[in-house]
């Protein structure tokens, strides 16, 4: 059964300015189709420089699936598929320190039941 995708995950910056959040399916035999990526921190200036760079599994330039150096406040329309055993790994650099970071993604959720 294909139920919409609503998920986010929050972190706060360290004393350098990172933050890094991770997600997933979690649940067995089920699977995502991300169709849009949202980032916010709502306490810095939307123009402001923030990069964050979006992983699959491991923190590698071959496993990047998308990039912003907008991170303060952008969307991504994408069409990324994430199974059960995969983690999408959200990496934020030149935050303010203490910022809370937010990643929601949206799209299908596949929850494998039928």
């Amino acid at each position: 059964m294909i139920i919409p995708l609503d998920a986010s995950a929050t972190a706060t910056a360290d004393a350098s300015g990172n933050a890094t959040v991770r997600m997933s399916p979690q649940v067995a035999g089920s699977s995502w189709v991300v169709k849009r990526m949202i980032t916010a921190i709502p306490t810095m200036d939307p123009q402001a420089i923030v990069n964050l760079k979006v992983y699959r599994n491991i923190i590698s330039e071959a496993n990047r699936l998308d990039a912003t150096s907008s991170a303060a406040q952008d969307s991504s329309e994408t069409n990324i598929p994430v199974r059960t055993t995969d983690t999408l790994i959200g990496v934020y650099s030149s935050v303010t320190p203490g910022a809370s970071c937010t990643l929601t993604v949206t799209g299908d959720n596949d929850t494998g039941r039928r």
